[in-house]
């Protein structure tokens, strides 16, 4: 292959010229394109691929240009030599760049996260009249069976002083997973990778990082996270409630149900003990 392209570099930019061009130039395009648009859709930072590309499709443009000028080819010598045989370089290195992004070589998750605008998460939006929320159709809380060891989650107040967060659950109300119960913590986060969330949804319309739960003065407060598709409570996109026993929560196309247990219904060990979550049943029948 080696031989063909360098044994004869005019009979290589003949057809190079004739239809290679046009295949480079789709192959860098697409490959822009592509890095450009789904980095952006799945909120992850992959410059260093974008950069790539677009170096890779203005290397070829010029070949492609040439090629819908056959009578400049002749008058410039030796340079749409050059021009074909970087243009083969600047497709493969296109080509390159979209298998290494679509493997994950490179590239860093939830760098659109901190791009957001910051939210004072103590405060509401300045201007915004604090609105009644809905009286959404109760929802049965899920039965609690044996206790099971899990991580101690808990909130340092002051010095040595530690007290468990509430009971709450977010449950899925819909798809293959409806009935799983996720206990929240003080922190939770929810999205679709594994990695860099304590609730997984495994559905595509919910970004990596699509929102985090998180207690605050004794009440869970949700925030939108730049999620490509929004966050819906009780059929309202918000960017940042408080939640109540009750809310129907929309992430993408999943619905998840918001469930809290009161202090008279479970109240809260003393503040030196370990706090154990709860092994969830939830009873469809």
């Amino acid at each position: 292959m080696i031989d063909l392209l360098f044994a004869n570099p005019l009979h290589f930019a003949a057809e190079w010229y004739r239809w290679g061009v046009a295949i480079a130039l789709a192959v860098a395009s697409v490959s822009t394109l592509w890095i450009f648009f789904d980095s952006q859709q799945q909120q992850v930072d992959a410059i260093f691929w974008r950069v790539l590309s677009l170096i890779a499709a203005i290397v070829v443009t010029p070949g492609a240009v040439l090629s819908l000028q056959p009578g400049l080819i002749h008058r410039l010598g030796e340079t749409p030599v050059l021009l074909a045989y970087l243009g083969l370089l600047a497709a493969g290195m296109g080509l390159l760049s979209l298998i290494l992004y679509a493997f994950g070589v490179g590239v860093r998750a939830g760098a659109a996260v901190d791009e957001a605008p910051q939210v004072d998460p103590l405060s509401p939006p300045e201007g915004a009249a604090a609105a009644p929320p809905a009286s959404p159709r109760p929802i049965t809380p899920p039965r609690l069976d044996r206790a099971a060891p899990q991580e101690e989650a808990t909130l340092t107040l002051t010095g040595e002083q530690k007290i468990a967060p509430p009971l709450a659950w977010l449950v899925v109300m819909d798809g293959p997973l409806a009935g799983h119960a996720h206990a929240l913590t003080a922190l939770t986060h929810v999205g679709r990778e594994g990695g860099y969330n304590d609730i997984v949804l495994a559905d595509a319309t919910v970004s990596r990082q699509h929102a985090r739960v998180r207690l605050e003065q004794g009440q869970f407060v949700l925030y939108d996270l730049a999620s490509a598709n929004g966050v819906f409570v009780n059929e309202t996109a918000v960017q940042r409630q408080p939640l109540r026993n009750g809310d129907r929560l929309r992430l993408g196309a999943v619905t998840l149900g918001f469930m809290m247990v009161s202090e008279e219904d479970a109240p809260l060990p003393p503040p030196d003990a370990t706090l154990s979550a709860p092994t969830l049943v939830i009873e469809t029948g």
